[in-house]
Protein backbone atom coordinates (compact mmCIF):
# COMPACT_ATOMS: atom_id res chain seq x y z
CA UNK A 1 0.00 0.00 0.00
CA UNK A 2 2.81 2.40 0.83
CA UNK A 3 4.45 1.93 -2.51
CA UNK A 4 0.93 2.45 -4.43
CA UNK A 5 0.41 5.49 -2.44
CA UNK A 6 4.23 6.82 -2.60
CA UNK A 7 3.81 6.00 -6.78
CA UNK A 8 0.97 8.10 -6.77
CA UNK A 9 2.48 10.91 -4.91
CA UNK A 10 5.35 10.83 -7.64
CA UNK A 11 2.84 10.73 -10.55
CA UNK A 12 1.49 13.61 -9.51
CA UNK A 13 4.82 15.74 -8.49
CA UNK A 14 5.74 15.45 -12.10
CA UNK A 15 2.99 17.36 -13.16
CA UNK A 16 4.88 20.25 -11.19
CA UNK A 17 8.26 18.85 -11.76
CA UNK A 18 9.21 20.72 -15.21
CA UNK A 19 8.06 24.62 -13.47
CA UNK A 20 11.29 26.74 -12.50
CA UNK A 21 11.65 29.74 -10.06
CA UNK A 22 12.57 32.64 -10.42
CA UNK A 23 15.67 33.34 -8.45
CA UNK A 24 16.41 35.93 -5.62
CA UNK A 25 18.75 38.11 -8.34
CA UNK A 26 16.01 38.14 -10.82
CA UNK A 27 12.97 38.87 -8.89
CA UNK A 28 14.57 42.58 -7.86
CA UNK A 29 16.14 42.65 -11.07
CA UNK A 30 12.49 42.21 -12.53
CA UNK A 31 11.04 45.24 -10.17
CA UNK A 32 14.01 47.28 -10.80
CA UNK A 33 13.67 46.90 -14.52
CA UNK A 34 9.67 48.33 -14.18
CA UNK A 35 10.41 51.13 -11.65
CA UNK A 36 10.42 54.11 -14.32
CA UNK A 37 7.28 52.53 -16.06
CA UNK A 38 4.45 55.18 -15.38
CA UNK A 39 0.78 53.67 -14.45
CA UNK A 40 -1.28 53.51 -17.07
CA UNK A 41 -5.07 54.70 -17.55
CA UNK A 42 -7.49 52.29 -15.67
CA UNK A 43 -9.53 50.43 -18.43
CA UNK A 44 -12.98 51.71 -17.17
CA UNK A 45 -11.39 55.33 -18.61
CA UNK A 46 -12.40 53.59 -22.00
CA UNK A 47 -15.84 53.44 -23.85
CA UNK A 48 -17.70 50.02 -23.52
CA UNK A 49 -19.96 48.68 -25.33
CA UNK A 50 -22.48 45.65 -23.88
CA UNK A 51 -23.22 42.83 -26.16
CA UNK A 52 -25.77 40.15 -25.75
CA UNK A 53 -24.81 36.53 -26.18
CA UNK A 54 -27.51 34.35 -25.15
CA UNK A 55 -30.89 34.72 -22.81
CA UNK A 56 -29.69 37.00 -19.73
CA UNK A 57 -25.80 36.79 -20.70
CA UNK A 58 -24.03 39.78 -21.72
CA UNK A 59 -20.57 40.76 -21.87
CA UNK A 60 -18.58 43.93 -21.85
CA UNK A 61 -16.29 45.31 -24.15
CA UNK A 62 -13.87 48.28 -23.44
CA UNK A 63 -12.41 49.70 -26.58
CA UNK A 64 -10.80 52.47 -28.57
CA UNK A 65 -11.48 53.38 -31.74
CA UNK A 66 -9.32 55.34 -34.48
CA UNK A 67 -10.37 57.12 -37.49
CA UNK A 68 -7.36 56.19 -39.54
CA UNK A 69 -7.31 52.59 -37.95
CA UNK A 70 -6.10 49.72 -40.08
CA UNK A 71 -7.06 46.42 -38.23
CA UNK A 72 -8.83 45.46 -35.09
CA UNK A 73 -6.86 43.94 -32.19
CA UNK A 74 -9.03 41.84 -29.97
CA UNK A 75 -7.96 41.35 -26.73
CA UNK A 76 -8.65 38.10 -24.46
CA UNK A 77 -8.19 37.50 -21.11
CA UNK A 78 -7.41 33.97 -19.20
CA UNK A 79 -9.39 32.60 -15.98
CA UNK A 80 -9.64 35.25 -13.68
CA UNK A 81 -9.14 38.16 -15.41
CA UNK A 82 -11.02 41.08 -17.49
CA UNK A 83 -10.58 43.68 -20.08
CA UNK A 84 -7.90 44.75 -17.23
CA UNK A 85 -5.32 42.82 -17.70
CA UNK A 86 -4.25 44.82 -21.32
CA UNK A 87 -4.42 48.35 -19.80
CA UNK A 88 -0.65 48.85 -20.98
CA UNK A 89 -1.28 47.68 -24.28
CA UNK A 90 -3.95 50.15 -24.64
CA UNK A 91 -1.65 52.61 -24.23
CA UNK A 92 1.45 51.29 -26.21
CA UNK A 93 -0.16 49.34 -29.06
CA UNK A 94 0.29 52.10 -32.19
CA UNK A 95 -2.56 54.34 -33.15
CA UNK A 96 -2.91 52.17 -36.63
CA UNK A 97 -4.84 50.33 -34.74
CA UNK A 98 -8.47 50.10 -32.92
CA UNK A 99 -8.38 48.09 -29.71
CA UNK A 100 -11.14 46.06 -28.16
CA UNK A 101 -10.65 44.20 -24.47
CA UNK A 102 -13.34 41.47 -23.80
CA UNK A 103 -14.55 40.70 -20.59
CA UNK A 104 -16.05 36.71 -20.48
CA UNK A 105 -19.51 36.43 -18.72
CA UNK A 106 -19.02 36.30 -14.92
CA UNK A 107 -15.62 38.56 -15.05
CA UNK A 108 -14.93 42.48 -14.14
CA UNK A 109 -18.52 43.99 -15.53
CA UNK A 110 -19.84 41.63 -17.79
CA UNK A 111 -23.19 39.28 -16.55
CA UNK A 112 -22.27 37.53 -12.92
CA UNK A 113 -23.22 34.20 -13.47
CA UNK A 114 -22.14 31.39 -10.66
CA UNK A 115 -20.61 28.87 -13.27
CA UNK A 116 -19.11 28.99 -16.90
CA UNK A 117 -16.67 26.93 -19.03
CA UNK A 118 -14.51 27.44 -22.42
CA UNK A 119 -17.17 26.79 -24.93
CA UNK A 120 -19.14 29.71 -23.01
CA UNK A 121 -16.44 31.66 -23.41
CA UNK A 122 -15.65 30.90 -27.16
CA UNK A 123 -19.55 31.48 -27.54
CA UNK A 124 -18.63 35.15 -26.00
CA UNK A 125 -15.56 35.77 -27.85
CA UNK A 126 -18.00 34.95 -31.39
CA UNK A 127 -20.47 37.72 -30.26
CA UNK A 128 -18.28 39.84 -29.59
CA UNK A 129 -16.00 39.62 -32.88
CA UNK A 130 -19.87 39.99 -34.72
CA UNK A 131 -20.24 43.29 -33.09
CA UNK A 132 -16.79 44.31 -34.37
CA UNK A 133 -17.62 43.37 -37.63
CA UNK A 134 -20.18 44.97 -38.10
CA UNK A 135 -18.73 48.17 -36.76
CA UNK A 136 -16.20 48.06 -39.31
CA UNK A 137 -14.57 46.11 -41.80
CA UNK A 138 -11.30 45.80 -41.11
CA UNK A 139 -8.90 42.49 -40.58
CA UNK A 140 -9.11 41.06 -36.95
CA UNK A 141 -6.06 40.14 -34.77
CA UNK A 142 -6.55 37.84 -31.78
CA UNK A 143 -4.25 38.57 -28.67
CA UNK A 144 -5.23 36.04 -25.97
CA UNK A 145 -3.77 35.23 -22.69
CA UNK A 146 -3.26 32.01 -20.92
CA UNK A 147 -7.18 30.05 -20.91
CA UNK A 148 -8.29 33.06 -23.21
CA UNK A 149 -5.52 31.49 -25.60
CA UNK A 150 -6.80 28.17 -25.39
CA UNK A 151 -10.29 29.15 -26.54
CA UNK A 152 -9.39 31.43 -28.93
CA UNK A 153 -7.89 28.57 -30.73
CA UNK A 154 -11.02 26.49 -30.15
CA UNK A 155 -12.47 29.44 -31.93
CA UNK A 156 -9.95 29.75 -34.64
CA UNK A 157 -10.06 25.90 -35.27
CA UNK A 158 -13.69 26.61 -36.62
CA UNK A 159 -12.64 28.81 -39.08
CA UNK A 160 -13.86 31.90 -38.94
CA UNK A 161 -12.96 34.13 -42.09
CA UNK A 162 -12.64 37.33 -39.48
CA UNK A 163 -9.75 35.94 -37.83
CA UNK A 164 -6.62 37.16 -39.53
CA UNK A 165 -3.64 35.87 -37.06
CA UNK A 166 -3.38 34.58 -33.28
CA UNK A 167 -1.19 35.70 -30.37
CA UNK A 168 -0.76 33.66 -27.74
CA UNK A 169 0.61 35.14 -24.40
CA UNK A 170 1.19 32.13 -22.20
CA UNK A 171 -1.43 29.99 -23.41
CA UNK A 172 -3.36 26.39 -21.90
CA UNK A 173 -2.12 23.76 -24.23
CA UNK A 174 -2.92 20.23 -24.27
CA UNK A 175 -2.13 17.86 -21.65
CA UNK A 176 -1.66 14.15 -21.56
CA UNK A 177 -2.26 12.39 -18.30
CA UNK A 178 -1.08 9.35 -17.24
CA UNK A 179 -3.63 6.74 -16.32
CA UNK A 180 -3.15 7.38 -12.39
CA UNK A 181 -3.11 11.20 -13.35
CA UNK A 182 -6.33 11.20 -14.29
CA UNK A 183 -7.82 9.00 -11.46
CA UNK A 184 -6.07 11.70 -9.03
CA UNK A 185 -6.03 15.00 -10.53
CA UNK A 186 -9.89 15.69 -10.79
CA UNK A 187 -11.22 15.11 -6.81
CA UNK A 188 -7.65 16.29 -5.46
CA UNK A 189 -6.38 19.50 -7.84
CA UNK A 190 -10.47 19.83 -8.25
CA UNK A 191 -11.19 20.59 -4.51
CA UNK A 192 -7.50 22.70 -3.97
CA UNK A 193 -9.66 24.98 -6.49
CA UNK A 194 -12.36 25.06 -4.71
CA UNK A 195 -10.62 25.94 -1.51
CA UNK A 196 -8.83 29.02 -3.46
CA UNK A 197 -12.19 30.14 -4.74
CA UNK A 198 -13.52 30.29 -1.15
CA UNK A 199 -10.15 31.79 0.04
CA UNK A 200 -9.00 34.81 -2.29
CA UNK A 201 -7.44 36.05 0.42
CA UNK A 202 -5.03 33.24 -0.01
CA UNK A 203 -3.45 34.86 -3.33
CA UNK A 204 -4.61 33.80 -6.39
CA UNK A 205 -1.50 35.00 -8.27
CA UNK A 206 1.19 33.65 -5.97
CA UNK A 207 3.85 33.12 -8.20
CA UNK A 208 2.25 34.22 -11.37
CA UNK A 209 4.82 37.43 -11.69
CA UNK A 210 8.67 37.89 -11.45
CA UNK A 211 8.07 41.08 -10.42
CA UNK A 212 6.50 41.08 -6.96
CA UNK A 213 5.23 45.28 -7.22
CA UNK A 214 3.30 44.08 -10.41
CA UNK A 215 1.81 41.20 -8.25
CA UNK A 216 0.56 43.34 -5.60
CA UNK A 217 -0.81 46.07 -7.62
CA UNK A 218 -2.96 43.88 -9.33
CA UNK A 219 -3.89 42.10 -6.50
CA UNK A 220 -5.07 44.39 -4.31
CA UNK A 221 -6.95 46.68 -7.04
CA UNK A 222 -8.19 43.51 -9.25
CA UNK A 223 -7.58 40.09 -8.21
CA UNK A 224 -8.75 40.12 -4.73
CA UNK A 225 -12.01 41.29 -5.95
CA UNK A 226 -15.38 38.90 -6.61
CA UNK A 227 -15.27 38.89 -9.85
CA UNK A 228 -11.66 37.60 -10.37
CA UNK A 229 -12.91 34.47 -8.71
CA UNK A 230 -12.02 31.52 -10.77
CA UNK A 231 -15.36 30.09 -12.06
CA UNK A 232 -15.37 25.91 -11.14
CA UNK A 233 -16.30 25.28 -14.92
CA UNK A 234 -13.67 26.58 -16.77
CA UNK A 235 -10.92 24.64 -14.23
CA UNK A 236 -12.42 21.91 -12.63
CA UNK A 237 -14.14 20.12 -15.28
CA UNK A 238 -12.36 21.67 -18.57
CA UNK A 239 -8.84 22.08 -17.30
CA UNK A 240 -8.85 18.97 -14.88
CA UNK A 241 -10.38 16.44 -18.31
CA UNK A 242 -8.44 14.60 -20.50
CA UNK A 243 -11.04 14.53 -22.69
CA UNK A 244 -11.18 18.28 -22.78
CA UNK A 245 -7.60 18.25 -23.67
CA UNK A 246 -8.11 16.00 -26.12
CA UNK A 247 -10.41 18.60 -28.03
CA UNK A 248 -7.94 21.20 -27.48
CA UNK A 249 -5.09 19.18 -29.04
CA UNK A 250 -7.44 18.67 -32.06
CA UNK A 251 -8.52 22.50 -31.94
CA UNK A 252 -4.68 23.04 -32.28
CA UNK A 253 -3.76 21.19 -34.55
CA UNK A 254 -6.79 22.57 -36.81
CA UNK A 255 -4.95 25.56 -36.53
CA UNK A 256 -1.68 24.11 -37.52
CA UNK A 257 -3.06 22.90 -40.70
CA UNK A 258 -4.54 26.25 -41.41
CA UNK A 259 -2.88 29.29 -43.21
CA UNK A 260 -3.66 31.33 -39.88
CA UNK A 261 -0.29 32.94 -38.31
CA UNK A 262 0.43 32.14 -35.56
CA UNK A 263 2.63 34.00 -32.88
CA UNK A 264 3.74 31.86 -29.23
CA UNK A 265 5.13 34.47 -26.00
CA UNK A 266 6.28 31.86 -23.61
CA UNK A 267 7.02 32.35 -19.94
CA UNK A 268 10.24 31.04 -18.71
CA UNK A 269 8.81 31.21 -14.79
CA UNK A 270 5.21 29.91 -16.12
CA UNK A 271 4.03 28.43 -12.70
CA UNK A 272 0.70 27.64 -14.53
CA UNK A 273 1.69 25.88 -17.89
CA UNK A 274 4.49 23.97 -18.67
CA UNK A 275 6.64 25.97 -20.61
CA UNK A 276 8.50 23.04 -22.11
CA UNK A 277 5.05 21.11 -22.97
CA UNK A 278 3.93 24.99 -24.69
CA UNK A 279 6.94 24.94 -26.78
CA UNK A 280 6.18 21.16 -28.16
CA UNK A 281 2.60 22.31 -29.41
CA UNK A 282 4.33 25.33 -31.18
CA UNK A 283 6.55 23.31 -32.87
CA UNK A 284 3.66 20.31 -33.68
CA UNK A 285 1.77 23.80 -35.49
CA UNK A 286 4.20 25.55 -36.99
CA UNK A 287 3.78 28.68 -34.91
CA UNK A 288 6.80 31.37 -34.16
CA UNK A 289 7.73 31.26 -30.40
CA UNK A 290 9.57 33.46 -27.85
CA UNK A 291 10.74 32.84 -24.52
CA UNK A 292 10.77 35.62 -21.62
CA UNK A 293 12.06 35.86 -18.50
CA UNK A 294 8.74 36.02 -17.24
CA UNK A 295 5.91 34.78 -15.04
CA UNK A 296 2.70 33.55 -16.15
CA UNK A 297 0.95 37.40 -16.77
CA UNK A 298 3.33 38.50 -19.22
CA UNK A 299 1.44 41.64 -20.58
CA UNK A 300 1.57 42.96 -16.88
CA UNK A 301 5.11 41.61 -15.70
CA UNK A 302 9.07 42.54 -16.84
CA UNK A 303 8.69 42.20 -19.79
CA UNK A 304 5.53 43.73 -21.11
CA UNK A 305 7.58 46.24 -23.67
CA UNK A 306 8.99 44.05 -25.34
CA UNK A 307 6.01 42.02 -25.79
CA UNK A 308 4.28 45.05 -27.18
CA UNK A 309 6.39 45.79 -29.45
CA UNK A 310 7.06 41.89 -30.89
CA UNK A 311 3.19 42.21 -31.53
CA UNK A 312 3.76 45.91 -33.31
CA UNK A 313 6.21 44.20 -35.22
CA UNK A 314 4.06 41.21 -36.07
CA UNK A 315 0.97 43.12 -37.29
CA UNK A 316 3.00 45.41 -39.30
CA UNK A 317 4.23 42.58 -41.40
CA UNK A 318 0.94 41.48 -41.67
CA UNK A 319 -0.57 44.55 -42.91
CA UNK A 320 2.11 45.37 -45.36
Amino acid sequence: MLLVLGYAGYDLYRLQANFESPSEDVVLKADEALSDLSSPKPIDSYEVLEIPVVDDVSVTVHYLERPDATANVLMVHGAGGGAWVWEYFFELLPEEYNLYAISWRGHFTSSPVADANSQDYVQDQAAVIDAITERNDLPLHILAHSYGGATSVMLGSQGPEEISSLHLVAPVVPVEFTFLQRQLVPPIVGRIIENSADSPESGPFKGMFVSQTQMAHYFETHASQPYSVEKPGLIARDGLSQTWYDELDSAYQAIGDSELPVWMFIARYDNVVVPEQQKLTADSIGANWSELESGHYIQLDVQLVEVVNTITNNLASLNN
